[in-house]
C-alpha cells in the first residue's frame, strides 16, 4: 500500500530490498543523535534487522519522493509479545526524516501511517521515543500531539 502526500510516497519498506538505500540515512542519524551518548562508530547489523523482518518482529515504514524514488524518511520498529501480559508491542529503533523534509507534515503522515500498519498486524502497544535529549528533532510535542504519552526517561552510561 502506497499513500501520495504532497511529493512524497509513504509506504512500508522491505529492508531485505533497500538496505543500500536505508544505509546512509540511517548513518546520519546516527551522526545526529549517538554520539552525545555513545562511542562506538556506525556499524549498523543488516544481517539482523533483515532477519528481524523474515521473521515477523521487525518493521520499516519510509517514505521516498515521488519524482526520484529517493527514500527521505523511515521508521523502524521491532515487534514482540510483551513480556508482562498478552498485548503485542512495537518499538521504535529509529525515525528519521532528512533535514531538508522536516516541516513538510511529512513525520506526522509517516507516523500515522505506521500506526494503521501496526494496528493491522495486531499490535496493541506502540513506544516512541524522542532522541531531543542527545541532539536529535523535538519529536515529544508531535508524539504527544498524535496520543502517545510520556511514561518514562531513558539514560545512558558509557561502561
Amino acid at each position: 500500500m502506497i499513500i501520495p502526500f504532497k511529493n512524497f510516497e509513504i509506504q512500508t519498506i522491505k529492508m531485505a530490498d533497500c538496505v543500500e538505500e536505508l544505509r546512509p540515512l540511517r548513518e546520519a542519524h546516527y551522526f545526529e543523535t549517538e554520539p552525545v551518548y555513545k562511542h562506538h562508530s556506525v556499524n549498523v547489523n543488516w544481517p539482523h534487522f533483515v532477519a528481524c523482518e523474515a521473521a515477523g518482529t521487525a518493521k520499516c515504514y519510509g517514505a521516498r519522493l515521488v519524482d526520484s524514488q529517493q527514500l527521505i524518511a523511515y521508521l523502524l520498529v521491532y515487534v514482540v509479545p510483551s513480556a508482562h501480559d498478552s498485548s503485542m508491542i512495537a518499538s521504535d529503533d529509529g525515525y528519521y526524516i532528512v533535514p531538508e523534509y522536516r516541516g513538510s507534515g511529512l513525520a506526522r503522515r509517516l507516523l500515522q501511517f505506521s500506526e494503521k500498519r501496526l494496528k493491522e498486524l495486531g499490535v496493541d502497544y506502540f513506544l516512541m521515543s524522542s532522541r531531543k535529549p542527545s541532539g536529535g528533532a523535538n519529536v515529544g510535542l508531535l508524539l504527544e500531539d498524535e496520543g502517545f504519552v510520556p511514561f518514562a526517561t531513558a539514560y545512558s552510561k558509557a561502561l
